[in-house]
Order: structure tokens, then sequence, then C-alpha cells
């Protein structure tokens, strides 16, 4: 269940409804009114929640992060114009409301300013409360098996299939920002208003770095991730995942519970067996990429390591940043020596010419049996 307060009382209705009435893209939609005293100071009115593709999304689980997501628009109004008698989507004086003080917002010259959904401020607060005190099925995690293991395992690796609504994946739309629970005071302002007296069990924040890059020949290049954290801690989950600039949502790479080997690998996977070497390339492999690695307890909170940026063309540097509401994020940058897989290359290579060589037979034979064909009519 959605943690609620008093706020509860003024909210309409709840809809579900079938399509998508303002784009594939927009899976639901809070609105609300306001009214104006003499003093200007705004009283909220009663507001609507607006479920869409209700003829697809037929259970509570597919619908409850959308759900989440907008009952946490209608909690940081409510509670945001009962404290300081506007809201936080007034143009004129959001960067003076409570809540974009407490997020490190007020200056930062990328809120409402960027026309990217992600950057306004009621977007950020409604994620917020998501991660605090979101459902847990809105928060329920969704494993990734590891394709370096499956292709160890002599196991087909299938296509990956991953969306926005994974919490586990895209704890929040905005990565470019601290997630809510590394946020000081932020949980203690809502749970104030909602009556929520318990404190939060927020994991500890993983380090994750590049234990080895072995080059694959010309093929490419694996990244072999390692993170520490809190070892042997079963209710903890841990979801190493990867981007680009300009990506809608990141891509996993791996699940790992906090009691298996905490680590992963990336790019180019070649395995060697007595009669064959197979070779698997993830497809985004390519130019600058970024990654990091979420931790999930069981109650929902998250927590999420520095982001390591690799350029997957060259690898040997790693950029170490730490999201934060400032512009100037970068930390430090770390050399990483890069062991090429000699064998590998060397069979691959000659495995390259003779594919080449066996080609240009079939070609021969193709224009030979042609002839005797023209030769025979």
């Amino acid at each position: 269940m959605n943690a609620h307060g008093e706020e509860l009382k003024l909210l309409a209705e709840v809809r579900v409804l079938d399509g998508y009435p303002k784009g594939k893209s927009i899976a639901g939609e809070y609105s609300f009114k306001t009214s104006v005293d003499l003093f200007n100071r705004q009283k909220m009115l009663p507001g609507t929640i607006d479920l869409y593709g209700g003829n697809e999304r037929t259970t509570v689980e597919s619908l409850a992060k959308t759900l989440s997501h907008e009952y946490g628009h209608h909690v940081t109004h409510y509670y945001s114009v009962k404290q300081d008698g506007f809201s936080i989507t007034d143009k004129d004086r959001w960067r003076q409301s409570t809540y974009a003080k407490i997020r490190g917002l007020a200056n930062d010259l990328r809120v409402n300013q960027l026309a990217e959904h992600r950057w306004e401020l009621a977007e950020i607060a409604a994620e917020d409360y998501v991660q605090l005190f979101g459902s847990p099925t809105a928060k329920r995690v969704y494993t990734f098996p590891s394709r370096h293991d499956s292709l160890q395992q002599m196991k087909e690796i299938g296509p990956l299939r991953w969306d926005a609504s994974m919490y586990n994946v895209v704890p929040q739309e905005n990565l470019d920002l601290p997630l809510a629970s590394e946020v000081p005071n932020l949980y203690q302002w809502y749970a104030t208003h909602l009556g929520v007296r318990s404190q939060p069990d927020i994991p500890k924040k993983p380090e994750l770095r590049i234990k080895e890059v072995i080059k694959h020949g010309d093929v490419g290049y694996q990244l072999h991730f390692v993170w520490s954290g809190e070892n042997g801690q079963s209710n903890l989950t841990y979801t190493l995942v990867a981007y680009s600039d300009g990506d809608p949502i990141p891509e996993p790479i791996v699940t790992r519970q906090g009691t298996d080997i905490l680590d992963g690998r990336y790019g180019t996977m070649v395995v060697r067996t007595a009669s064959s070497i197979l070779t698997y390339k993830d497809p985004t492999a390519t130019g600058i990429r970024h990654f990091r690695v979420f931790a999930q307890n069981q109650a929902g909170y998250v927590t999420s390591s520095p982001i390591l940026t690799v350029n997957m063309s060259h690898p040997n540097k790693v950029t170490i940043t730490e999201p934060s509401v400032a512009s100037n994020n970068a930390v430090n940058t770390l050399d990483v020596q890069v062991d090429e897989n000699v064998y590998v290359a060397e069979v691959l290579k000659w495995a390259d010419l003779l594919l080449r060589g066996i080609i240009v037979i079939m070609e021969a034979l193709a224009r030979i049996l042609e002839e005797v064909f023209k030769f025979i009519s």
C-alpha cells in the first residue's frame, strides 16, 4: 500500500482507462486545481488520477508503479500547498518551496528550464515519493541473469526485455540526481506530513570498480565489474546497469543477491570448449557508456554506487562521478590495465580466414555449377 495521510481525503477518484490518449510514453496523469484567497495563498481542491492502457495492463502489478508515481504528485502538491501556500508547480515561486530547498534544487538551473520531463520539479518529487513511501508492489524486483554465466553454462542467450516500470532498473527517471534515500532530511519531510514515525533502513552504498578489462582480439573488450556491499545479506538485491547519454532508461546487465558473488561482465564474451568457441557481444557495447549498481533491500529503499564512465573503444581509463545537484560531478579518473586474450585473438583470426576461404570456394563452385547448367541447357 502507498503510504498516505490526510491528503487522501482530497483524492476524488482513480480511473483506469483503455488506450493511451496522450501517447504510449504517458502511462498515467494526475490533475488538480487550487483556489486562491485574499492573501494569495492557494488552497488545494480535489485531484484525480488517470491510469492509461487499462486494456493491456490488466493486473495490479502492471499498474502499481504508475499509481505510486501519480499518487506521489498528489502527496507533494497537497503538502506543499499546505505548508508553503503554493504548489511546487507555481512557475514564479517554486524555488521558494520547502521541497525544492530540501531536495537541493532551489538554485539548480537545470530544473524546470531544460524542457525535459525528468527535470520538472513535480516529476522529481513524484519519483521521490515512490522510492520512500511507494507500495511494495511498485518496487518489486525483476531478476536479470548474467549473459556471461549463461554462455559459460552453454545456455542460449535470449532477447532481453525491460522497461521503465522495473523499479530495480529505473528507481527514478532522472539519474543525474542523487536518489531520494541519499538526500538528507527528505524522508523526514515526507514522513512528518504523512504521520509516519518509523525510521528508514537504508542500504549501504555499494562501491563499484572494474576488476579487469580483457581484449578479445578485434572482436572487442570485456569489462569485469565487482562491487562491495553488505555481503551475506539475503535481503539485498544488486542490479548492475549501463546507459549512454540520452538513453531513456538504463540497460540491466545482471541482478545479484546479497549472498552471491557480487560481480558482472559486459561487452565481448568468449567461451572455449573442446570443439568450439562461443562468442557473444552486447549490441550496446559501443561508445561512451555509464555503469552503476543499485542496492535495494526488501523494504524497497535503494542506494547507488558512484557512476563509472568508460569509452568502450578505449576502456583503459575510467571516470568516476557522484550524482549531485551541481553540474561538475567528476570525482577522478583511473587507469585500467587491459589484458589481451592472445589465444582467443589468434583462434578468431584463423577462424575468420578459414570462413573467408570457405566462402570463396562456395562462390567458385556456384559459378561452375551455373556454367554446367548453361552447357546442359
